[in-house]
């Protein structure tokens, strides 16, 4: 993340807090070359790889909008869905709280056709 502001001028590479900082987990360590972030590009092929109404492309939405952590993103499904005045809305206890966190993010017109998607296809139901 702090190289994309590098890149994009938002941050000074002398000033970069993360410089030396290992997350605790090799793999996504920046020593080790960590894990890269999806461009644009990335996530048009795998839309085009996945179109709307098949499994991969449910969860992939699910993550991509919500912002949801991985555990939590697979216990999603419709009970996890609220219409409040205007807005749907996604609120879901978050696991890592165990429960005592609610996550609540509104449903982006994009999620919203997806589920619908889903829906149609028996993936998720009403």
């Amino acid at each position: 993340m702090c190289a994309l502001f590098h890149a994009r001028g938002h941050i000074d590479p002398d000033d970069d807090p993360t410089i030396g900082l290992k997350s605790g987990k090799a793999k996504a360590s920046r020593e080790s070359g960590g894990w890269v972030p999806w461009t644009e590009e990335d996530m048009a092929k795998y839309r085009a790889r996945w179109p709307l109404g098949t499994e991969a492309r449910l969860m992939f939405d699910i993550l991509h909008y919500t912002h949801l952590r991985l555990g939590d993103a697979a216990r999603f499904g419709a009970a996890h869905l609220q219409r409040t005045l205007k807005t749907m809305m996604v609120k879901v206890a978050t696991e890592k709280s165990k429960g005592r966190t609610t996550a609540t993010v509104p449903v982006h017109r994009d999620f919203a056709v997806s589920l619908a998607a889903a829906r149609n296809a028996d993936i998720v139901g009403t």
